[in-house]
């Protein structure tokens, strides 16, 4: 007779992995590892599962897999805050759900730009540049919209709690060197810098960018 799976709890699941409870319990909500519960209510987790889990986690850290397993978690928490963010509050209010897919888009690729940032030195300015353009095409909406440069920027200060955010919690997911943490944090932070940039400038009267470009 074959063996059924082995389950395991969310204390056992977590040793396995090499990660916090908390950290396996967020991959449960977030449909990323599957899991059940009992009739008391407590997970569950396949050993099998769970291998095949760390496996895959194992892959990713290979070339570029640091980066694109910050951008994963990076979308995933986008997704969940602004699924729960307030549709009356502050930036919010003044998009509708067309200009909000927009918007969604546009942070997608901003995060596709931060990960070629990271894997491509040899393209970094160019892709400098293109947060920038991102940012300013974000920022011109927003002018046509009517907010304020403050109410610009809070989508921006939004999306940069994000992304540093998905950053910080990388050294629970995986064994993570001190210095490939500070060359992430490094690479995102001067991207973000761009784009706020690009929305500052923006902003700025024709006249007075005119003369800062001559």
């Amino acid at each position: 007779m074959t063996a059924g799976p082995k389950w395991l709890t969310l204390s056992q699941a977590a040793a396995l992995l090499g990660v916090h409870p908390t950290t396996v319990r967020r991959w449960a909500d977030n449909g990323q590892l599957p899991s059940l519960r009992t009739p008391g209510g407590h997970r569950r987790f396949s050993e099998a599962d769970l291998r095949s889990f760390s496996q895959q986690r194992d892959r990713l850290k290979t070339l570029g897999g640091l980066e694109h397993l910050w951008a994963n978690e990076a979308l995933e928490k986008a997704r969940f805050s602004l699924q729960n963010l307030q549709s009356d509050e502050g930036w919010m209010a003044s998009y509708g759900p067309e200009e909000r897919e927009l918007m969604r888009l546009l942070g997608r690729r901003t995060l596709g730009v931060m990960v070629e940032y990271a894997l491509h030195p040899d393209r970094r300015k160019e892709l400098l540049q293109e947060a920038h353009d991102l940012a300013w095409s974000y920022a011109e909406g927003a002018r046509r919209k009517g907010l304020s440069l403050v109410d610009a920027l809070q989508i921006v200060l939004f999306f940069r709690g994000i992304v540093l955010d998905a950053a910080f919690q990388l050294p629970d997911q995986v064994q993570l060197r001190p210095e490939s943490a500070r060359g992430l944090m490094h690479e995102l932070n001067t991207v973000l810098n761009a784009l706020e940039l690009g929305v500052a400038e923006c902003y700025q009267p024709t006249d007075s960018l005119s003369a800062a470009h001559t």
